[in-house]
């Protein structure tokens, strides 16, 4: 490869390989960083003396053998050919004896150095010589010491010494350094990196000139103009180049440096000053925080000490003013680390940080990187850094902090806080895997030592995954502590009580947590300032137990929403959107749990997106939307597996098996009936939810008795758990229409007035269901105005289900009175409401109904007696809506007639009759009527 950019300093070598045709001696120290292009220098030095007639003796000097004295001067002397005028048989032999005898902190013999002297100042006599050493600095003190005693003597000889150096590494060497650089015959040269242009000129030698000005930059800035690296580079681009599946890479934004560039780093480390070197790792290993400004106090050097080997290192390379110039040289530099030396640095850029109070993270970073944590102050900070990360949804980090704590951690109070904050962070990702954490320390669990908080965290995770006989165990021990307690209950027990009572009201029942309530309330109402979980519970609560006036909700509602949606928020933000679906509030908790859920999807947490889809779930459910029921069920499933969702699993399997039986896909249903459920799911208010699903399953299956049973254990439990509330699960009106089915009218018509009582009159799906129902055993003209009353309550929350089940229940109202085109026109709103929610098996039992209607009501016109209008001939492809309208225009009816009696529009019935026509390859009605049907 041509020299680029050192014509300067070929031309001072051809000048002073002149003086040697002149008798004269020389003496050339190049000077450079690490790879900068010395030893090209010296390679072309070589090849100009060969052609000169010179005589040419090299050495390399190296860290390895920097212990050996004499040994640069060794390999000089075995340069000398053999054969020649002068024995130097003997003197290697002399030098070899010394090396074995001597260290390197002795003198060589005064004899062996004059003699070796006169010999190479001999060989000048005949022959210009050329002395070439390559790093210099690598060398030991006896072959300075020697080199500098030949270069004085060569001032007046045809001797020419080519040196090669890095001055960054020669400071225990000054005396040398000086002495040299003090010889009048001595040249200095120092080696720049290569210049932008340069490196242009470089590459086209290799990749032709408009590739290489389209290049250039991005090799510039990688390499920082060292020719070592950029060789490396080159090398790396065209090894893309050659897997490349275009065959070309087209800007140099592709440059990604490769196992080249590495490897040519870890040269120039390798090669350079060993205090640079370290400087390097100091810096990589300080990147780690964001602290390199501690390189100095790291390595016990002083600023100025380390702003030198940072300029030594930028001109290598391998620095910028900003820090490292590639990630890959920073990794180079931590590879090059002993492991032993890379832990102790990160170790002691742990207690640098701590000491100087830096973040719980950036010391936490050091000790993960050094994998231990001995110190009595690192298990806190990394628990506190766990905290920090889980905020930016770093669970994976957060993780290996609370694992390394735990593994170094000897103290049982700290290793159980610690196994309760990894499970926490765990459940993020995987609430099995994190259940699976908690039960590890069941047994070791010492709950009077333990502090309320971490007590409760590990009881709601035994109970939620129905391990109730080790809760059992723990409540009871909780229950003696808080009895024996002198203090006022903590808002943390409070919050317990209350959700033990929303969500396991056996338990709260068996274990009181608390004195007897006094006056008419379980619970005073929570202050502004109590903690977020505490309001939220007690709006449950409140909503569960009574019915709390609108502005109560409200204010609670406010208060909770300015709440990040974190693993700390996320159960207080859960438990206040279920308040607001029981509460009917319907509008305000799919606008809330619609944005909480966007945040969860876009922060990628599947915990949360699990959690929040169920709860969509159920809104949706009460919206109506049977679709996104199934949707938002089938979410929540997928992202939390049934066991990590343990008894909770029961309120997502019932929306999922409600929407289910609404599109009438009753195989997936039953499929899902048969599936396991957790064996105390029934005692949680989520098996409420579940028990209800069944119910209206049963009876979609046409099987009431089997319903009744499910609503009547739903009414035992929510009345002995003090749960009565018909917005959490309506059972009344639920055995009310399995009554009705069993012609029990006057046991239904009763709870479907007794669910109206307990109901506020802002309740309203509520209300529009209890109505609906309440008509059906009510007079024909009673039954049209609760109907109404119903379809205005429903229309106004958006329940299209229950609003399309209530149209189509007053559109046989109207027909039973006679008013036809009132009827017609609910039930198209019925079914257009039926379609949109995806309840197919609703839009079936409309149809249905229109059928039975049209048997009660005898025809305009009847065909002859000798055509019978059974069903269509075999053969035919009509679909069910078909059949029904050639049906009656066989029996004579008008389009209008048709519409009405179908309950359709009379395009519809157009549309209709052209498919028939088709199908049955006819034209005109006369021949639709002279068919004979079967």
């Amino acid at each position: 490869m041509r020299l680029i950019e050192r014509q300067r300093e070929l031309s001072l070598i051809s000048d002073l390989i002149d003086l040697m045709g002149q008798g004269k001696g020389a003496v050339l120290l190049v000077d450079g960083p690490a790879a900068c292009g010395k030893t090209e220098i010296l390679q072309a030095v070589a090849h100009k003396a060969v052609h000169a007639g010179a005589q040419i003796l090299t050495a390399t000097a190296s860290v390895l053998e920097k212990s050996f004295p004499l040994g640069v001067a060794a390999q000089l002397i075995e340069d000398v050919p053999e054969g020649g005028k002068f024995p130097f048989h003997d003197m290697v032999s002399s030098l070899k004896d010394f090396s074995g005898l001597f260290d390197a902190q002795e003198n060589p013999p005064t004899n062996l150095v004059v003699d070796m002297y006169d010999q190479l100042t001999g060989i000048a006599k005949t022959s210009p010589v050329v002395i070439i050493v390559d790093d210099l600095h690598h060398s030991d003190n006896a072959s300075l010491s020697f080199i500098l005693g030949l270069a004085r003597r060569a001032q007046r000889r045809p001797m020419l010494f080519v040196l090669s150096q890095q001055a960054s590494c020669m400071r225990g060497h000054q005396l040398f350094h000086t002495e040299l650089r003090r010889q009048p015959h001595c040249h200095y040269m120092q080696l720049k990196p290569l210049s932008p242009a340069a490196v242009g000129e470089m590459l086209a030698q290799h990749l032709g000139r408009e590739q290489a000005l389209r290049l250039a930059p991005a090799h510039t800035a990688l390499s920082g103009g060292n020719p070592l690296l950029l060789r490396a580079l080159l090398d790396d681009y065209r090894n893309a180049l050659a897997v490349s599946p275009t065959g070309s890479l087209h800007d140099g934004s592709c440059l990604v440096p490769g196992e080249a560039y590495r490897q040519a780093v870890t040269a120039c480390l390798q090669r350079g000053s060993g205090d640079a070197t370290e400087v390097a790792r100091a810096l990589a290993v300080l990147h780690t925080s964001q602290s390199e400004h501690l390189a100095g106090r790291l390595l016990d050097l002083d600023n100025a000490a380390v702003e030198r080997l940072k300029r030594v290192l930028t001109g290598a390379g391998l620095l910028t003013e900003t820090g490292f110039r590639h990630p890959v040289v920073r990794e180079a530099a931590l590879e090059n680390t002993p492991t032993v030396r890379r832990t102790t640095l990160h170790l002691r850029a742990a207690r640098l940080l701590f000491h100087d109070g830096a973040p719980a993270t950036a010391v936490a970073a050091h000790l993960l990187a050094a994998g231990e944590a001995q110190e009595p102050w690192a298990v806190g900070v990394l628990a506190k850094a766990a905290e920090d990360v889980l905020h930016d949804d770093r669970a994976g980090l957060a993780q290996s902090y609370l694992e390394l704590a735990l593994r170094e951690s000897g103290d049982p109070d700290q290793r159980a806080a610690v196994t309760l904050q990894l499970a926490r962070s765990i459940w993020r990702r995987s609430p099995d895997r994190a259940l699976r954490r908690t039960l590890s320390m069941v047994n070791t669990f010492d709950l009077h030592d333990a502090t309320e908080s971490q007590a409760i965290q590990l009881i709601k995770s035994l109970l939620r995954h129905g391990m109730f006989s080790e809760a059992e165990d723990m409540l009871e021990a909780m229950v003696e502590r808080v009895t024996a307690q002198t203090r006022p209950v903590s808002e943390d027990l409070r919050a317990f009580r209350l959700w033990l009572n929303c969500s396991y009201p056996v338990l709260a029942q068996q274990f009181p947590l608390t004195p007897p309530p006094r006056g008419g309330r379980d619970e005073p109402q929570a202050a502004p300032a109590a903690s977020a979980l505490l309001r939220a519970t007690m709006l449950l609560y409140d909503v569960l137990s009574r019915n709390p006036a609108p502005h109560e909700i409200a204010t609670t509602q406010e208060e909770l929403q300015i709440l990040r949606l974190s693993d700390a928020t996320l159960e207080p933000l859960g438990t206040a959107l279920m308040a607001l679906v029981y509460a009917d509030w319907i509008d305000s908790a799919e606008q809330w749990c619609k944005m909480l859920l966007g945040e969860a999807t876009q922060r990628g947490v599947p915990a949360w997106i699990g959690v929040l889809s169920s709860v969509m779930a159920e809104i949706a459910l009460r919206r109506g939307d049977v679709q996104a029921t199934e949707e938002h069920a089938h979410a929540a499933l997928s992202h939390i597996s049934a066991e990590g969702w343990g008894v909770a699993v029961g309120s997502t399997r019932a929306a999922l098996l409600r929407a289910m039986t609404a599109r009438g896909s009753m195989r997936a249903a039953e499929a899902l009936v048969n599936q396991p459920l957790p064996e105390r799911v029934f005692d949680t208010r989520d098996g409420l939810h579940y028990q209800q699903a069944r119910g209206r399953f049963h009876l979609a299956l046409g099987n009431p008795h089997a319903a009744l049973r499910d609503f009547e254990a739903c009414s035992a439990r929510m009345r002995d758990w003090g749960l009565d509330r018909p917005t959490l699960v309506p059972w009344r009106t639920d055995a009310a229409e399995a009554l009705l089915r069993l012609e029990r009218v006057d046991e239904g018509r009763a709870l479907a007035e007794e669910q109206l009582g307990l109901l506020e009159p802002n309740q309203l799906r509520t209300r529009g269901m209890t109505l609906r129902v309440l008509a059906v055993t009510a007079p024909p003209r009673e039954r049209l105005d609760l109907l109404g009353q119903a379809v205005q309550a429903l229309e106004r929350v958006r329940d299209r289900l229950e609003l399309a089940q209530a149209l189509a229940d007053l559109s046989r109202a109207h027909s039973t009175l006679g008013d036809h085109t009132s009827a017609r026109h609910s039930m198209i709103r019925a079914r257009q409401l039926a379609r949109a929610c995806k309840a197919e098996a609703l839009v079936r039992s409309f149809s249905d109904s229109a059928e039975e209607e049209l048997k009660r009501r005898p025809p305009a016109v009847r065909p002859p007696e000798d055509k019978p209008l059974d069903l269509v001939s075999e053969g035919t492809e009509l679909s069910d809506a078909e059949r029904r309208v050639a049906r009656l225009v066989a029996r004579g009816r008008s389009n209008r007639e048709v519409a009405s009696q179908l309950f359709i529009t009379v395009s519809t019935v157009e549309q209709h009759l052209t498919s028939i026509y088709r199908k049955l390859n006819i034209s005109r009605r006369t021949e639709l009527r002279s068919l004979t049907w079967r």
